[in-house]
């Protein structure tokens, strides 16, 4: 990398890909990761011969506890199959596993025609957690196809971008979470998208700041 490339290496959505190619999350997906645990990341790179990123984590100084307070409780969701569809398999897999972590069970799709397909094969899905701006199908046109079959189906649209405008009309009543999110908060969505009828949980804006 260059230096004027290193010093912005950090900042959500800055990508030296083309449009389409890359979201630009991956390395501040990291650094928030490890800002929030008390740690900081290093880059060490020079033109033409490579890049190293390295991770500095404070040492733990208790074990783990097993509490509740760690995870969230997965009988909240009630085990929901989910169906995550975003084309980075980067922000993907990040969202599949976060989803894994509050107790869903959790399938794949790199596109909004593979997430269909997986419908048609009468794949479980109690919830479609899908990015807003994809190549071919976009994230509302996916869901408004997959409604045609499925009438009921949930969904949660994910998104880093901030103007959403003109997709305010086929967006309805679904929630729209903000990348990169915190764990709660995404429980919140799930809750919200899973169960909108529910007295005890708070609807979510638009945009989370």
């Amino acid at each position: 990398m260059t230096a004027d490339v290193i010093e912005r290496a950090f900042e959500p959505f800055f990508t030296t890909k083309e449009i389409g190619e890359g979201t630009g999350l991956g390395l501040s997906m990291v650094f928030g990761v490890v800002r929030q645990s008390g740690g900081t990341v290093r880059i060490h790179s020079r033109l033409r011969e490579g890049t190293t990123v390295q991770v500095y984590l404070p040492r733990a100084t208790k074990g783990a506890s097993t509490g509740s307070a760690q995870r969230p409780d997965a009988r909240v969701l009630g085990g929901a199959g989910v169906i995550v569809v975003d084309d980075d398999p980067d922000v993907r897999w990040t969202t599949a596993e976060q989803f894994r972590e509050i107790g869903c069970t959790v399938i794949e799709a790199d596109s909004g025609r593979a997430a269909l397909a997986m419908l048609e094969r009468d794949e479980p899905c109690d919830l479609m957690v899908v990015d807003l701006m994809m190549p071919g199908l976009s994230g509302t046109d996916t869901v408004r196809l997959a409604r045609r079959t499925r009438p009921a189906l949930k969904a949660l649209f994910v998104s880093g971008y901030t103007d959403r405008s003109r997709f305010e009309r086929e967006l309805g009543n679904d929630v729209v979470l903000k990348k990169p999110f915190e764990p709660e908060t995404l429980v919140a969505a799930v809750q919200t998208a899973l169960h909108p009828e529910r007295d005890n949980v708070v609807p979510l804006r638009r945009e989370q700041h």
